[in-house]
This record gives C-alpha cells, sequence and structure tokens, in this order.
C-alpha cells in the first residue's frame, strides 16, 4: 500500500498545532525527513492510505461455489459489493506528543468532486457495535455475509459449513471462507485501539474515531479500516475525499489541540 504523509508539529511557542507543508506519497519503507528542528519541539506523521485494498466479493463467491446459486446471486443483480481497506497511522517524529483521538474520514465523490449517490456504504468492520468486544480483546473474530454486512458473532449456520481455505483481505482481516449461501465466512481481525467509534452506513462516506483503551495504548502506529460498499454493476472505479484528524492532550498547552490535514482525493481500481 502507498501512503500520502503529513507533518503535523507541536509549538511550545503558539496556541495551536502547526501543520508543516510537506504532503507526500510514497511507498513504505522509503525515508523521509521533515520539519524544522529550529522551531518545533515536538511532532507526529500522519500517514493516509492512497491505494486502498480492494476485493470484489462476488469473484470471492464464484471461486467458493463456481458459479453463483440463485440464492446468492440475486444480491448481485444490480450491484456489486466490495470491501475496501482504508489506512490511517501516526508515528512520533520528536517530543514527548501523546494523541487522544484519531479520525479518518473519506467520502466517495464522482469525477467532478460531488457527492457519489450511486455508492453506498454497507458496512463499516471494526463497528461501534463490536464495543463491548473490543474492549474485552483486541483480537476478535465474526462473520461476513454474502450482502457484505458484518455480525459480532459466528452462526450455526455458518461454522458448520467453513473450509479450510482463507483469504487475507487485508493486513488486519482474515477470512476463513465458508459453502454457506448466507455468509462469504468467518473474519478474525486485529485491532490496535479498541475504543471505536463509526458512522456513515447508508451513505456515501465512512468515519472512525479511534480512541486509546483503559490500558491507554498510544495511537501509534498504521491502522487498516474495512468499508463494504455498493456500487452498480460495470463501475470500473470510484473516487474518495479522504482526511485524518488529530486531537492531542493538554501537554504544554493550555487546552485540547485539534487538527486536520490536507484533503486529498484519491482513485481507487476496483477492476
Amino acid at each position: 500500500m502507498r501512503y500520502i504523509e503529513q507533518n503535523v508539529f507541536f509549538d511550545e511557542t503558539q496556541d495551536g498545532l502547526e501543520l508543516s507543508n510537506k504532503s507526500i506519497s510514497r511507498k513504505v519503507g522509503i525515508e523521509f525527513k521533515g520539519g524544522n528542528d529550529d522551531a518545533e519541539i515536538m511532532g507526529v506523521r500522519v500517514r493516509l492510505g492512497n491505494q486502498p485494498i480492494v476485493t470484489n466479493l462476488r469473484k470471492v463467491l464464484e471461486s467458493i461455489h463456481g458459479s453463483l446459486p440463485p440464492k446468492i446471486g440475486v444480491q448481485f443483480q444490480e450491484k456489486e459489493i466490495y470491501t475496501i481497506v482504508h489506512a490511517i497511522g501516526v508515528t512520533r517524529l520528536k517530543g514527548r506528543a501523546e494523541v487522544d483521538e484519531l479520525h479518518y474520514d473519506a467520502e466517495m465523490i464522482d469525477e467532478s468532486g460531488k457527492v457519489m449517490t450511486a455508492a453506498q456504504t454497507i458496512d463499516l468492520i471494526p463497528h461501534t457495535r463490536f464495543k463491548e468486544v473490543l474492549s474485552a480483546n483486541v483480537n476478535f473474530g465474526g462473520s461476513l455475509s454474502v450482502t457484505g454486512n458484518a455480525i459480532a458473532e459466528i452462526p450455526e449456520q455458518l461454522s458448520n459449513h467453513l473450509l479450510q481455505e482463507y483469504l487475507s483481505i487485508g493486513g488486519a482481516m482474515n477470512l476463513q471462507l465458508s459453502t454457506s449461501s448466507s455468509f462469504v465466512g468467518k473474519f478474525t481481525y486485529n485491532l490496535k485501539f479498541p475504543i471505536v467509534i463509526s458512522t456513515g452506513i447508508a451513505s456515501n462516506t465512512c468515519h472512525w474515531v479511534l480512541k486509546p483503551n483503559e490500558n491507554q495504548t498510544p495511537l501509534l502506529g498504521d491502522q487498516l479500516l474495512i468499508q463494504t460498499i455498493a456500487v452498480p454493476i460495470g463501475l470500473k472505479s470510484i473516487r474518495y475525499r479522504i482526511k485524518g484528524t488529530i486531537k492531542v492532550d493538554k501537554g504544554l498547552f493550555s487546552k485540547q489541540q485539534t487538527k486536520h490535514t490536507d484533503e486529498h482525493e484519491i482513485e481507487v481500481c476496483l477492476v
């Protein structure tokens, strides 16, 4: 996955955050040097994925069943369903900056930049409804239905039809495939930040808020967030408008500070 990166610096002499003008897209592993060591005393680097990982659920189901059974095929008569793996992360550049919250926003748009009404968010993983599970264990499992919905349990209908075949949806999520006519399979998900709020279902957007858990695990490192979408059949690509938000604790400041990254438009190939 490639990333857009932006440095956010905290200046002791200012009542707020100063965003550096360095915003780049690069491959993981290439060294990036940025920031002004003379003025800034602490800061973090925010990373946004600009090549989300895409999985076509129709193709996954066809690989299992050969051709789609009638019960499944009816779900795909006028639409395609995809999982889109978004990525956001922060790393500390210098100093002791603590991140209270990390937000990720993505909006599906058309080529003119207007809201894309033909595309719809079906579900989000992790979702707010997984909160109780996440509070107890950052590694959790659930079921992914043929309609793209995530369920925080494994019904008998699914557990009795699991195969010994696994598919990586993207980094943090692995899917054990199933011959069930109602489910794609059982998923396991590894989450670094277990306190999650998410919104966007039934709209053209997705939004996650990541917070430290009860052990105050630092919000550092990359996090993969999964959106399932329905789009018209034949659509070859989709555009997103994405941005990140960070909130930091008081530290040297008199109040909590909030800053947004620049907005970026990215194109995701669906074929």
